[in-house]
């Protein structure tokens, strides 16, 4: 049993979308992006507290982050952290 035509098929897939990014929109997001779980996310965030999201890296990752942050993140939640930032920097 050969993957090669689905690993072509996926790999084409994700090239057109990433391609397409650039054009993503509120409504588009709103009408074609579902976020599962997301009241987790909800409900956490509506009691003041941070949320780290992990997922692994299978589909289009990259619209799930333009998902997240449609919704989710303003440039106003954003705070820098000098620990976390200490953490992160090479």
């Amino acid at each position: 049993m050969s993957h090669g035509p689905a690993f072509f098929e996926n790999l084409g897939r994700s090239a057109l979308e990433i391609m397409y990014m650039p054009n993503l929109t509120s409504t588009f997001i709103r009408d074609h992006i579902e976020i599962r779980g997301a009241s987790y996310l909800e409900d956490t965030l509506s009691q003041g507290k941070g949320v780290v999201v992990l997922t692994a890296h299978v589909g289009n990752w990259e619209w799930m982050a333009a998902a997240l942050a449609e919704k989710w993140l303003s440039y106003n939640n954003y705070r820098k952290n000098s620990q976390m930032h200490s953490l992160l920097a090479f």
